[in-house]
């Protein structure tokens, strides 16, 4: 088996959970009361949380404890920004 980089097996994973935190973002309950969203988000968003912790259980199995790490701060760091971004987004369609 060939193992992936520090470095590779870090961009990987911070990709992973930056598209998991992006759908988490999308997929807000008060946005989704909002929109009139449907009780099969809450299975999505359980889904997007289970996605979000598989790339940091990924690298400690692949022994990268360094990228684990840079993985966990670079995802809290991502998670912060994310939701500063989406609390500006106007949550009905309309131009705040």
């Amino acid at each position: 088996m060939m193992m992936a980089s520090p470095a590779v097996a870090f961009g990987l994973a911070l990709a992973v959970a930056a598209l998991a935190i992006a759908g988490l973002g999308w997929l807000d309950p008060k946005r989704v009361r909002e929109r009139r969203g449907s009780p099969a988000v809450r299975v999505s968003r359980r889904l997007l949380a289970v996605v979000l912790a598989l790339p940091g259980a990924w690298l400690v199995w692949l022994g990268h404890a360094d990228a684990f790490v840079a993985w966990f701060g670079a995802t809290g760091a991502f998670g912060w920004l994310a939701a500063q971004l989406v609390n500006r987004l106007p949550s009905d369609g309309n131009a705040a």
